[in-house]
């Protein structure tokens, strides 16, 4: 991952946790050992690179119960390409499970991924 990448997930991130967001970061790749063991750690490949919840307080419209919503944060840099397609097959198996997955290139796309997450949870729309 570059520097640039670095910062808008650590940009991402920070936004997402003043939303009280819980993030962990979700490396994914495959170990070499000098006995030749090697290990695969992550998630699945194409899994989001950064992955926790979000706490949400259901309205009285929703049955007036706190949950957290599952959220996958794909990183990019500003510049760089958009997702791969294991990473947009990931976010959208996210998506259609109920939770909350989105690219961030920095804490702006946090805010419109969250704030979109909620109006459509409250009925405000569609996002």
């Amino acid at each position: 991952m570059g520097k640039k990448e670095t910062e808008a997930g650590n940009q991402a991130v920070l936004e997402l946790s003043r939303r009280g967001a819980v993030m962990f970061r979700n490396n994914v790749g495959l170990a070499h050992y000098p006995d030749g063991a090697r290990v695969r750690y992550g998630l699945i490949k194409g899994s989001s690179d950064w992955i926790g919840w979000l706490p949400v307080t259901v309205t009285p419209e929703m049955v007036g119960r706190r949950v957290a919503v599952f959220v996958a944060c794909e990183t990019k840099a500003p510049s760089a390409a958009g997702a791969r397609a294991n990473q947009r097959n990931f976010i959208a198996q996210v998506l259609d499970g109920g939770g909350l997955g989105f690219v961030a290139r920095g804490a702006a796309c946090v805010v419109s991924a969250v704030e979109g997450f909620l109006a459509q949870l409250n009925g405000e729309g569609k996002v």
